[in-house]
């Protein structure tokens, strides 16, 4: 074990858990990059879904992605998360989450979170998808408002259809 400077203790030779976050809010984006670095999690941070998929293309490799839907440039982040589908060679955890309502319906995803959101509910959620150890969902269209257990198919935020 190490201590680091923030005084958490790590696992020596444990692998840190990559995470995009891609949202164009900048103090959105700082607020939930800055809670899952708190929790250990490397970062990175795109403000469009044309940056994060021009990365992941140049074989950047994370095991989750939290994605605004709705974001500038020439793909939303429903068109991202259906890009990294059909391009990447793995599946990385995604998670999707919008102030507006969303029609999800044919979309696979892991999660969805409404704005405002708890960000350390969501990083809570992230690192039980990630310690479930069978991968990300298939299919989910449900939401997850952060009262539901983080585990099994409880609305829908954790799997299933």
């Amino acid at each position: 074990m190490n201590t680091a400077s923030n005084g958490k203790t790590e696992l020596i030779g444990q692998r840190q858990q990559v995470v995009m976050v891609v949202e164009d809010e900048i103090w959105i984006r700082m607020m939930i990059s800055d809670q899952f670095r708190s929790e250990n999690f490397e970062v990175i941070e795109c403000g469009s879904a044309d940056e994060a998929i021009e990365l992941l293309r140049g074989k950047i490799r994370v095991s989750i992605i939290f994605s605004d839907v709705q974001l500038p440039g020439s793909m939303n982040g429903l068109a991202l998360a259906q890009t990294v589908i059909d391009e990447l060679p793995y599946r990385p955890i995604l998670m999707l989450t919008s102030g507006e309502a969303q029609n999800l319906s044919g979309v696979r995803h892991d999660g969805f979170f409404a704005k405002p959101y708890d960000p350390a509910v969501v990083v809570k959620f992230s690192r039980s998808k990630l310690e479930q150890g069978n991968g990300p969902a298939q299919s989910s269209v449900g939401r997850y408002d952060g009262n539901a257990p983080l585990s099994g198919n409880a609305d829908g935020a954790s799997g299933g259809e």
